[in-house]
């Protein structure tokens, strides 16, 4: 009887110290993982905002004050920096969606549980390298193992965090959904092209006469005058103060 007495109550006190050591990291997990999954969605939805407000300035404003080569050149600058710019964040968000996509079948909760258990157990594993022997010999003697534990506090801070950020999740989605398909691949090229008037090279670009029209004469360039008046007329049309029409 007395040789059982000392493995249940290490155990019993295992368990105990555990559960509170679990608890304690639950409360200050849900704290730092609602915090950083909120920021990291309010910061998607303002650089999304940023990128919009750029380029429709770009493309109203700099006609009032730049040349008209200066300007398509800004804007078209302008356009090219915001798609670099998305380009670069969906690849540094790459392996998160893979993970999501293929290792979690899509299911958000299962990401957010793997990922709250692996930032608990690698701020685990450091805490223990940095402590003493006479520390890590006291905790693998009356607590679990950081595996262990990190799956607890997974399990059981998922579901607070989860509910706290649901809300959020939905309207981040939905609207960069929205800002991809509407503003992305439909209102800016119109708004890029439409000012500037590059949607193909024959708009403004100089126009030989046909091999097959025969004349005792020298070429026409009435093709290629009214080729460049169209366009210099479009821009005038755009911008009447800053671009006023020569000859009159």
């Amino acid at each position: 009887m007395l040789e059982l007495v000392f493995p249940i109550g290490l155990a019993a006190i295992k368990l105990i110290a555990s559960t509170f050591v679990v608890e304690r990291i639950q409360v200050r997990v849900e704290y730092e993982s609602v915090n950083r999954i909120l920021r990291s969605f309010t910061a998607q939805i303002v650089k999304s905002l940023v990128n919009i407000v750029l380029l429709v300035a770009a493309v109203y404003g700099s006609g009032r004050f730049l040349s008209r080569r200066m300007s398509i050149l800004f804007i078209c600058s302008v356009y090219m920096a915001s798609v670099i710019e998305g380009v670069a964040r969906l690849l540094r968000a790459m392996p998160d969606i893979v993970s999501l996509l293929f290792t979690h079948r899509g299911n958000p909760r299962s990401y957010l549980r793997e990922r709250i258990r692996r930032d608990v157990y690698t701020r685990l594993a450091y805490n223990e390298a940095r402590s003493s022997l006479v520390k890590r010999l006291f905790k693998r003697l009356l607590l679990h193992s950081n595996e262990q534990i990190a799956l607890e506090v997974a399990q059981k801070a998922v579901s607070s965090v989860w509910s706290r950020v649901i809300g959020r999740f939905v309207a981040t989605v939905t609207a960069l959904t929205v800002y991809i398909v509407l503003f992305r691949l439909i209102v800016a090229p119109y708004l890029v092209t439409g000012h500037t008037h590059l949607r193909s090279g024959r708009h403004c670009s100089t126009r030989l006469p046909s091999p097959l029209i025969i004349s005792s004469g020298p070429p026409s360039s009435s093709t290629s005058t009214l080729s460049g008046s169209s366009c210099s007329n479009k821009w005038h049309a755009a911008y009447p103060r800053r671009y006023p029409r020569s000859g009159n």
